[in-house]
């Protein structure tokens, strides 16, 4: 039998509102507004640009959050960007499909991998976003995927990937497991007293404080780090 040590986090009503906010604008607006108060990771996987990502989706991102690179054009592209507290600590992309971008992070005393690869890349991850902490690797979906982290407590606070290419649930254009947490707790309570288990949420049950001057970054080709 498996047993599941969950913990959840006393969600603000914004946070809540946030996690079931399935609009992109609308998502980009509320990060505006309270971006100063939150961690926000993005990474790309497959690709970041399509023809469900227009003019107005990447001028919406950019204005929002203070990004400088406009990926209109970034097909298969790899991507990652770190705002924190509204400060854009760090963004990048490549122009080389066969390369991928990595951040490492130290979260206090745990290790933050952000990955993003170029549709071509033969990388351990391949074109993937992934998000790993310490041993524990969530895998993103197609398109932008966000993570949005409490600064002040330091839980994640929603999760949802922004599909660039092709919908297949044109009604649900987002992905936000956040919105179906207490589903996903149930079930998870249900498996493991028959004696499985399984998650698709990403669960942190400890506080993972974020420093600036922790980050660093590097592409795989020719390794570099920056402190900030």
């Amino acid at each position: 039998m498996k047993e599941y040590n969950i913990t959840i986090p006393n969600y603000t009503d914004f946070e809540k509102q946030l996690q079931n906010e399935r609009d992109f604008f609308k998502y980009m607006q509320m990060l505006n507004e309270a971006k100063y108060e939150y961690l926000i990771i993005i990474t790309a996987g497959d690709t970041p640009a399509g023809p469900l990502f227009t003019p107005n989706h990447a001028a919406a991102m950019m204005n929002a959050l203070g990004l400088k690179i406009n990926m209109l054009q970034a097909y298969r592209q790899p991507y990652i960007a770190v705002i924190n507290r509204g400060n854009v600590v760090y963004e990048q992309t490549l122009m080389d499909l066969t390369k991928a971008l990595k951040v490492n992070a130290d979260f206090g005393d745990k290790k933050l991998l952000i990955y993003s690869g170029g549709f071509e890349c033969t990388d351990e991850y391949g074109y993937k976003a992934v998000l790993k902490i310490n041993d524990d690797c969530f895998y993103g979906g197609r398109g932008y995927n966000f993570f949005v982290f409490n600064a002040k407590y330091n839980y994640l606070v929603d999760q949802y990937a922004c599909e660039t290419f092709e919908l297949e649930e044109p009604e649900f254009p987002l992905y936000k497991p956040f919105a179906e947490a207490e589903k996903i707790y149930s079930a998870i309570g249900k498996n493991s007293v028959e004696g499985g288990g399984y998650c698709i949420l990403p669960l942190f049950n400890s506080p993972i404080p974020f420093s600036e001057k922790s980050l660093k970054a590097r592409a795989n080709v020719t390794p570099r780090e920056i402190y900030l």
